[in-house]
Parts: structure tokens; sequence; C-alpha cells
């Protein structure tokens, strides 16, 4: 039921992969606590904004493209949603250090609500694959299973950050038992692979392993 080639699905897995783990390893938990109240309202209002306007232009746009009507809750609609809410905290960065801003309270509050709006973009991306798996399996997309799918979500990606900042300190102990940065590199890659594959059997995205993995090595001195 993939509309691609199995070679091409599984190299988008790896890049999606990559991708997050990188996105872990650049977020900086200790700027985004010190900076929280303005970040977090920063973040959250972009994110939303976003996301509703994603969702939106989806379904006013579908029947017109498409012939088929899409309601706002349809998984069609909500992904793209999701989509439009996806940013980089690297590229951020990398502005407003080539402005010579970084160290700013400007530059503190746009990186701590562009590390927000990662962290939601992931957490609703995660949330409407695992809405779209339900809706596959036969179930409707109404309000209440995307509040279910979302709960879930929520609930396992929080344990799965809470034991991956609390597992910080071993797995960089694991990772210093080798005796070059190639090897600790594949070592670190394999790690969040793992993690990206336990999470997708519990139901969640592959991203959020991922992610998890690279936010858990953040902290040691290996990132």
């Amino acid at each position: 039921g993939i509309p691609v080639s199995m070679e091409l699905y599984g190299f988008c897995s790896v890049a999606a992969v990559l991708l997050l783990f990188v996105t872990g390893l650049e977020t900086d938990v200790h700027m985004l606590l010190r900076h929280s109240g303005a970040g977090l309202a920063v973040g959250l209002v972009g994110a939303l904004l976003a996301f509703v306007a994603g969702d939106v232009v989806a379904a006013v746009l579908w029947p017109r493209l498409f012939g088929e009507s899409r309601g706002f809750l349809h998984p069609s609609c909500l992904f793209l949603g999701a989509v439009a809410t996806v940013t980089s905290v690297g590229i951020s960065a990398r502005v407003l250090a080539a402005r010579r801003r970084l160290d700013s309270p400007e530059g503190m509050t746009i990186l701590s609500g562009a590390t927000v709006d990662d962290v939601l973009g992931i957490f609703l991306v995660a949330v409407v694959i695992g809405l779209c798996g339900a809706v596959v399996a036969g179930a409707e997309a109404a309000g209440a299973r995307v509040g279910m799918v979302a709960a879930k979500t929520f609930g396992i990606w929080l344990v799965a950050v809470g034991l991956g900042l609390f597992g910080a300190r071993y797995a960089g102990r694991l990772l210093k038992r080798f005796p070059d940065h190639a090897s600790i590199a594949v070592v670190a890659l394999g790690l969040a692979l793992i993690l990206a594959g336990l999470l997708e059997r519990a139901g969640l995205a592959v991203m959020i392993g991922a992610y998890v993995t690279g936010l858990a090595l953040s902290h040691s001195d290996l990132a």
C-alpha cells in the first residue's frame, strides 16, 4: 500500500531518523528552561497558527484539486497542518550567529521558541501518523479519536524523554568505550535506529525515538 518503491521508502526512513537525531542533539534543554516564558509563548502561538493554517488550506483546496471533500479532522488535512509547523533550530541559530545576535535576549527568545516549535511539530506529526494508522484500521477520524491518539503519543513521548535524559550519562560512558569518533558516531546512530524501531512498534512514529536519542546525547560531552 506504499505509493513509492520500497528502496525510496527505506532511504527516506533512514533520512528521517538522521534528521531528527541531529535535531535532538541541537536542542538545548537548559536554554529552553531559562527562557521558557517568552519562548513557550512564541513557540506555541507560531506552531498552532501554522498548524491551523495548513489544515484549513488543505480542507478548502482539496475539493477543488481532487474533487473530494475532506473535513478538518481528516488525516490528510491534519498531516498537511502538522508539516506546516516543522522548523529548524539549526537554521535559526546559524542566521542569528551570522548577524551576531545569538546571545541577545531576542536571539535567545527566538531559539527557545524555535525549540518549542520543533518539539511540538514532531509531536503533532507523530499524532497524525498514529491517527492515520487508526483510520486505516477502520476507525473514524473523530475528535475523541484524535484526543486518544494525542494522549497516548504524549504519554509515551514523555516517558521516553524522561528515560533518555536519565540515561544520558550512561549512554555517554558506553560510547566512550569505543576508540575513535567514527565508531562513536556509528554506534550512536545505531542506538537512534533501535529506539526509533521500538517506539514504532509501540504505535508512534520513528522520529520520536530518533529525537529522544539525540536529546539524551545532547547532555553528554560527546554532543
